[in-house]
């Protein structure tokens, strides 16, 4: 077993297993194709096939997730993409779903550059990806003065990468993608923070989400 592998041991079984309703409408309905990278156990994708018709193809590194994705799915891959998509040669998709998952690759912009030889024209990249400058997080090193790693959230202790709102646009950007949407995600603030963003004009409006949920294609003149 790899060390990455070792390092989602710890896991609970819920983690592999979310059905993330609200990432649904990010997924276009008209999509026949569709590749979910880090899929865990299958339930997002397998609520994408009973939405509509569709082929989807499930890409998970661990064992028993793979196994139960694969009872699901159309195909299951158990890889690790960092290396390499060759496994998905002969494949083309109309939308790739990765949902909180390129903040655990070690070069997420490596693995969105290769992505790109298997999309096929008009295609959708969809994403959630946790906001760094989430309040916790904030309260935490500026109060607690804390960089603090924990067992799930916006600092899981297995994410390799940290973004803000910015951040994963530039991410998209950087790699030849379009962000064509980005919205805040499980957003709340407590009453001191919603009273502090007022006072400065919403300059702390991102704070508020938990993850952010992208929506991009290839830039013009981008394909790999």
């Amino acid at each position: 077993m790899s060390d990455q592998q070792l390092a989602y041991e710890p896991k609970k079984e819920r983690y592999f297993a979310t059905e993330r309703p609200e990432m649904l409408d990010f997924v276009p309905r008209s999509a026949a194709r569709i590749v979910e990278f880090g899929c865990g156990a299958g339930v997002f994708a397998q609520c994408i096939k009973e939405r509509q018709d569709a082929y989807v193809v499930g890409v998970e590194l661990m064992e028993e997730p793979a196994r139960l994705a694969g009872e699901r799915l159309d195909k299951v891959f158990r890889r690790d993409v960092e290396q390499g998509l060759q496994f998905l040669a002969g494949e083309t998709f109309d939308c790739a779903v990765f949902l909180d998952v390129l903040e655990h690759l070690r070069a997420p912009w490596d693995v969105l550059e290769e992505l790109k030889a298997y999309l096929a024209p008009g295609a959708v990249v969809v994403a959630s990806i946790p906001n760094l400058r989430h309040y916790e997080v904030m309260k935490s090193l500026l109060l607690r003065r804390r960089f603090e790693y924990q067992d799930e959230g916006v600092m899981d202790r297995t994410h390799l990468r940290f973004f803000t709102r910015d951040d994963i646009v530039r991410l998209f950007e950087a790699n030849g993608f379009a962000v064509q949407r980005i919205d805040g995600l499980k957003g709340h603030f407590p009453w001191k923070f919603a009273l502090l963003n007022k006072l400065l004009g919403g300059a702390l409006t991102d704070m508020r989400y938990l993850q952010f949920g992208v929506v991009a294609t290839l830039a013009p003149g981008a394909r790999g």
